[in-house]
């Protein structure tokens, strides 16, 4: 659970650093300090980078902030397809879970049932599951 608060953090300070250097560079804009055309269109360039940063991974972590607390999850079922670069994020159904790096992570081809978030789909269980076992919860 830590690593989803850190997490969040993390990206609400970018999205907030974004936003003040948009402004800096409006502030500059309009006091017509600029010197290069393309620095011109440098606040558009951060706007559309931060609100992308709200939208794909500040937003759904604020969201799940409510499921953390209160405990209430999700739960999928499948085989583990493949796991990210930087061992952050395993696909499992076609799905991005993402993963606190330093826990153990199951290989491709395993499968496992997870449990995790609703909106931003971080994971806060992880247990694999034999072929039996994964039989018996999808009849269920």
């Amino acid at each position: 659970m830590k690593y989803f608060y850190v997490n969040l953090a993390a990206h609400i300070v970018v999205f907030i650093a974004l936003i003040v250097l948009m402004l800096v560079f409006i502030g500059r804009n309009q006091k017509r300090k600029t010197k290069h055309g393309f620095i011109f269109f440098l606040p558009v360039v951060l706007m559309m980078v931060s609100v992308l940063d709200l939208f794909l991974f500040a937003g759904p972590r604020i969201l799940d902030i409510d499921n953390m607390v209160s405990g209430t999850y999700q739960f999928e079922v499948g085989k583990v397809e493949e796991t990210g670069v930087f061992n952050n994020t395993i696909v499992v159904n076609g799905k991005t879970f993402y993963v606190n790096p330093l826990a153990d992570i199951p290989e491709a081809g395993t499968n496992i049932r997870i449990k995790h978030t609703e909106h931003s789909n971080y994971v806060v269980e992880l247990a694999e599951t034999t072929t039996d076992q994964l039989n018996d919860i999808v009849e269920e």
